[in-house]
């Protein structure tokens, strides 16, 4: 079981890494027509990485792929001794 989570685990943030590096590459794409267009630099983000990534490290997907089999672990030891609850989720309101 544990194989199977951590499986699970990794793909999943495989997809969220290379979903991350294609709207890094859509902004830098972005930024260079902008300045093409303009001769203007466009303002750079001071960070590339989403707000939730940095305050909260569980949902980095860097960090949680580095981490997958302790994770793993851990999960399956829970669902095994009936303990297991799984994290509240967070929602993103924009204000």
């Amino acid at each position: 079981m544990k194989e199977t989570i951590k499986q699970y685990i990794v793909e999943e943030c495989d997809k969220l890494i290379k979903r991350h590096y294609m709207r890094v590459k859509i902004q830098k794409e972005f930024q260079k027509r902008y300045h093409k267009r303009t001769g203007l630099l466009a303002t750079k983000p001071s960070t590339y990485l989403p707000q939730l990534w940095e305050s909260v490290p569980l949902f980095n997907p860097f960090y949680v792929r580095s981490r997958a089999d302790t994770i793993a672990h851990s999960i399956s030891n829970k669902i095994r001794s009936f303990a297991y609850e799984p994290q509240p989720c967070v929602e993103n309101r924009v204000l």
